[in-house]
């Protein structure tokens, strides 16, 4: 029975450290678009630059070349990999990040926006 009481303490030493109600993963918070909404014409810049300041993977360079061809980051996440490598000069393991980046981004701005309304 001795030999129980630090097995128990540790378990409930770790129970009380997990939060009582949920949060926002880490991950989800780092990657909202800044306040306030960006404007239409400032959401592929803005993405761009979170993108940039969350993964450090800059792909701003490549901002005028996506805008020519309309791809928003709303239509990133569709867009195949092979042509947006071919669009973006990046390497097939960044467009895949960025496509998923885009996704939660996009995302997020869409609930921001119907938060606001």
């Amino acid at each position: 029975m001795a030999a129980m009481i630090p097995l128990i303490s540790n378990l409930v030493l770790k129970s009380s450290n997990v939060p009582k109600s949920p949060t926002t993963p880490v991950h989800a918070r780092e990657t909202l678009p800044t306040s306030p909404i960006p404007s239409m014409t400032s959401e592929l810049h803005t993405c761009l630059t979170d993108f940039m300041r969350i993964k450090g993977i800059d792909l701003v360079a490549n901002e005028a070349a996506l805008a020519v061809l309309d791809l928003t980051p709303d239509i990133i996440p569709v867009v195949p990999i092979t042509r947006l490598c071919e669009v973006i000069d990046a390497v097939e393991g960044q467009v895949w990040k960025f496509q998923s980046f885009c996704q939660e981004w996009s995302d997020h701005l869409e609930d921001k926006k119907h938060r606001m309304l």
